[in-house]
């Protein structure tokens, strides 16, 4: 489990960014289509921390917030994509 994260999304740039800026840090990263995915796998095996997409088709996020909130203090964070052709965010080193 050492460094582990579970990410919920559907968005391929969102799932490009995370693994490379992730796996350069070190941490192990799994991916799920949805949250009800993520909270399927969150059951059996446990992770340091889980990422959502609150655009993700299928989920009902604050359900499954409340459900892994039940199992465990796992951190949790939300996110929502949003498209943008502009360069701004990578060039200044956010991604």
């Amino acid at each position: 489990m050492s460094n582990l994260i579970y990410i919920a999304t559907q968005d391929n740039r969102a799932i490009d960014n995370y693994q490379l800026l992730l796996e350069a840090k070190g941490y192990m990263v799994q991916f799920f289509k949805n949250s009800d995915e993520l909270f399927n796998i969150i059951q059996r095996q446990k992770c340091n921390l889980a990422i959502m997409d609150i655009d993700a088709a299928h989920s009902n996020h604050l359900l499954i917030c409340t459900k892994i909130r039940k199992l465990s203090n796992l951190p949790i964070v939300l996110f929502l994509v949003y498209p943008t052709h502009n360069k701004f965010l990578c060039s200044n080193g956010l991604f």
